[in-house]
């Protein structure tokens, strides 16, 4: 069997990371709407985005090590199964909040 080298890893989990940052970077716009107006659908834009985040750190930290840590391909398969669903709660959420504050900002705009 090949010695894993670190560059390796970092290839393996280069995906991963770029999830982490995306999801950093998504973090903004429900903080700058709380700040600017803080409403219901920005705080659940919010708890959508702090219930994403660390779906994504948990598929970079197993895509590097469960895989080293030879687990049996099902056990992978479930975790990354159970925080696929949970991420995508989060993502609902988000998406839902996201919808929420468009509705509520082009109401007030038209009624102006």
């Amino acid at each position: 069997m090949e010695e894993t080298t670190l560059g390796d890893l970092l290839l393996r989990a280069l995906p991963a990371l770029f999830g982490i940052l995306f999801q950093v970077a998504m973090l903004a716009l429900p903080l700058y709407c709380i700040i600017k107006r803080p409403t219901a659908p920005a705080y659940v834009m919010l708890v959508g985005e702090a219930v994403g985040i660390p779906g994504a750190f948990f598929s970079a930290w197993f895509s590097v090590w469960g895989i080293n840590a030879n687990l049996p391909m099902e056990e992978i398969a479930r975790y990354f199964g159970v925080m696929g669903v949970i991420s995508n709660i989060g993502a609902l959420m988000f998406a839902c909040g996201f919808l929420l504050f468009l509705h509520d900002a082009l109401r007030k705009r038209v009624s102006i």
